[in-house]
């Protein structure tokens, strides 16, 4: 952990004279009788430093605990002198105390190489002490200041090491959106049905209203028990979305309320994966849970969920992935009976050599819900590409899709629609995350996306520009 000695401001004292006592801490026992209880070396605060800090690399945590106590009581905030005792109580397995004063050195640090060594010993410290998500969280640290692309991959291995080998995980991602249509409204203040001689006025909350949108998503899981073939584990989720009209949305809607759109899902569940069938990196895993939907701060349902995914690999580029899906939903009082949704989607994915992956992915949707109206069936089909190197520090994937849905009972007030309800969705996203720009393991990410719906009732014709901002975790 070298620094030189210019980085951090001293007060203009004589060369100070510390003295080690080399000979009593460390080599106590290993003096003849009658030989000199101590030795005493004249050093400065610098070589002190260095010379706490080599202890340490080396391997004697007595000499590094005794220089680092000097030059501590010299200067309490001195990182480097912290980095050597708390890499000395890690080497007489003083945990608790390794773990503390690694994060006064990080705190303290006055470069990357120093925060990057000092968040290191803090996480073998939390790993020691079975302090698992501090380890991680460290360890992200670390990678945030690795002095170098090769440390830094290092920590990605490690990191994937730790992650894998914990039994508690968990991901968050947030995002806050300008969007020119919070809630789905029609483009048009006209509602025409082809095929019906009349025309409705649509009212002005019916109308596409711009705002923001705020999402979080947190999930967890809790890993039951793993073999060499398999793994079962607790599964468990909580999203909250929330929206505002700008003013613009205010002009056109005074009186619309957009806590309506607001959106709190909590889930929980169990998973079970299993390594399937001779070719190394296929697998097949059961989720089963229950969810509870709330909407405008009213609870609409609770669902049963449950699905099957399967991935193999087809060759050393290409994989196929596929999964069915279903959902047997209760609703409250006020919102109908039953409901039951399902469907199923495939995708194929190829590694490029560069390291870009296109994928094509197509799936059927079909949902059964209270009022027949709103039964549906619906096709969709995305094709991706993500580039295998940043531009200008961001990593790029784009998308484009299509999607198909049909409401066969459709109808307008008294009115049915001939041929029912037949929606067409066109849309496009473009995300990059911004990987140079960090913090903890985590970057800011930008997604812009663009849909728009063509339909026979025009009051689902609709359009949207989103720009979601939000954070996305790198490794």
């Amino acid at each position: 952990m070298p620094r030189s000695a210019s980085k951090r401001p001293r007060t203009d004292m004589p060369r100070r004279l510390l003295t080690a006592l080399l000979a009593a801490a460390a080599l106590a026992g290993a003096q003849p009788h009658g030989a000199a209880a101590e030795e005493t070396f004249a050093l400065s605060l610098d070589d002190a430093r260095a010379a706490a800090v080599a202890a340490a690399v080396s391997g004697d945590a007595a000499t590094a605990a005794v220089l680092a106590g000097e030059l501590l009581r010299h200067d309490p905030e001195d990182s480097q002198a912290l980095f050597a005792l708390s890499t000395a109580y890690l080497a007489t397995r003083r945990w608790d105390a390794a773990y503390e004063t690694s994060r006064k050195a990080f705190r303290f640090a006055e470069d990357d190489t120093d925060r990057y060594h000092a968040a290191r010993v803090a996480s073998i410290a939390a790993l020691a002490g079975e302090r698992r998500i501090q380890s991680q969280f460290w360890l992200r640290r670390a990678g945030d200041n690795a002095p170098t692309e090769a440390e830094r991959n290092k920590i990605q291995r490690q990191f994937a090491y730790l992650r894998h080998e914990t039994p508690f995980r968990f991901q968050l991602d947030a995002s806050v959106s300008p969007s020119s249509n919070i809630n789905s409204g029609s483009d048009s203040a006209y509602n025409i049905i082809e095929g019906v001689p009349l025309v409705g006025i649509l009212s002005p909350d019916a109308m596409a209203l711009s705002g923001y949108i705020a999402q979080t998503n947190l999930r967890l899981s809790y890993r039951l028990r793993r073999s060499e073939t398999s793994e079962t584990a607790l599964t468990g989720g909580y999203y909250v979305k929330r929206a505002w009209l700008d003013d613009d949305g205010k002009d056109t809607a005074p009186d619309f309320d957009a806590g309506r759109l607001g959106v709190t899902s909590a889930t929980f569940g169990v998973t079970h994966v299993m390594k399937v069938g001779k070719v190394p990196g296929s697998a097949l895993r059961f989720d089963a849970g229950l969810r509870d939907y709330w909407q405008g701060g009213d609870r609409i349902y609770t669902a049963f969920t449950g699905g099957v995914y399967y991935t193999r690999p087809l060759t050393e580029r290409l994989r196929f992935s596929g999964q069915l899906s279903a959902e047997k939903r209760n609703y409250a009082d006020g919102y109908g009976d039953e409901g039951l949704l399902g469907g199923f989607n495939a995708a194929l994915s190829y590694r490029f050599d560069n390291g870009s992956v296109v994928s094509v992915a197509a799936g059927y949707n079909e949902s059964d819900v209270p009022g027949d109206i709103f039964d549906s069936t619906g096709w969709t089909g995305k094709v991706s590409y993500s580039l295998g190197k940043p531009v200008l520090g961001v990593d790029l994937t784009a998308g484009i899709g299509v999607s198909f849905t049909e409401y066969a009972d459709y109808t307008m007030l008294i009115f049915p629609v001939p041929g029912g309800r037949q929606d067409e969705t066109v849309f496009f996203d473009l995300e990059g995350v911004f990987t140079q720009v960090e913090y903890a393991g985590f970057s800011p990410s930008v997604r812009l996306r663009r849909t728009i719906t063509a339909s026979n009732v025009s009051r689902y014709e609709m359009s949207e520009w989103s720009v979601a901002v939000g954070i996305r975790s790198n490794f």
